[in-house]
């Protein structure tokens, strides 16, 4: 079970010790960040992975960049706007596609033109809408303790069932990476035999120019004349099916060379979604 979160210290902040009960302009933005900073540090969960603190981390500290009111009720409606824009954002990439909906769901941010970046730049408007609102009808810093904790558990909630789209990016990234280093040995197989059979018909040509060059008395140049013509019998055979076995190679190495292409960039792809995740910890 998760520890209570603790009541933020404003006393430790001079610009708390003077807000009036009912405040006559807003509060501080430079002091409501210092709080959340101070209330967010407070708060560990042993529980927590490393993968789950840098999804928390990852939130909190867009949150940051565009100065959000800084109160559990305003983060929590937050977090249900960003699961309802990832969700919109699955179905209309979904539909662009004419494919069901992606499973895992962080797949559509490597494939569409939706990112994660996109998601928090355009709740900016709306959330300093919802920031106007809030100063005018609440004291942000009349929190108790049973609302802040209240108001906390809410947010776990919400991060709780976001870790699962982190865990499965991960099982995508590492599926990539392995994809990849197969795609690498085929390719590097598809390479060796061409080269092989090419190597191959050189040799057979050069063994027929050979014969065509050599000095032979009359005798021996109708046994040559006649080894020449089933030498060009074989060649043409071996040739047929030196030019069939280079075209299957040729074939196999196109392959390969495309999943190769195709994981490479899928892995590309997972990277920079990590990326993403790791910029933006704290």
């Amino acid at each position: 079970m998760a520890p209570t979160p603790k009541r933020v210290a404003f006393a430790e902040h001079p610009e708390f010790l003077t807000t009036p009960a009912t405040p006559t302009k807003p509060a501080s933005p430079a002091g409501l960040k210092s709080a959340l900073k101070r209330s967010s540090s407070t708060h560990v969960d042993p529980e927590k992975t490393p993968s789950e603190d840098l999804l928390s981390a990852t939130l909190f500290s867009d949150l940051g960049k565009h100065d959000y009111p800084k109160n559990g009720e305003v983060l929590g409606k937050l977090l249900d706007n960003l699961e309802t824009r990832f969700k919109e954002a699955e179905e209309k990439h979904a539909a662009n596609l004419g494919a069901p909906t992606p499973d895992p769901p962080f797949t559509y941010l490597s494939k569409g033109s939706v990112t994660y970046l996109d998601v928090v730049d355009n709740m900016a408007s709306a959330m300093q809408q919802l920031q106007l609102k809030q100063q005018a009808k609440t004291n942000l810093l009349q929190l108790t303790d049973e609302e802040a904790a209240a108001q906390r558990a809410k947010i776990d909630e919400k991060l709780a069932a976001l870790r699962p789209k982190l865990a499965a990016a991960t099982t995508n990234f590492k599926a990539a990476a392995r994809k990849r280093t197969l795609a690498e040995r085929e390719k590097t197989e598809a390479a060796a035999k061409y080269e092989t059979i090419v190597a191959g018909l050189n040799a057979i040509e050069a063994e027929i120019e050979a014969l065509q060059s050599a000095k032979l008395s009359a005798k021996a140049k109708r046994v040559a004349e006649d080894e020449l013509e089933d030498a060009q019998l074989a060649e043409m055979v071996s040739s047929s099916r030196a030019r069939m076995a280079r075209t299957e190679a040729f074939v196999e190495f196109s392959e390969a060379d495309t999943a190769f292409f195709v994981a490479e960039r899928e892995l590309e792809q997972l990277r920079m979604i990590e990326k993403e995740l790791l910029e933006s910890r704290p």
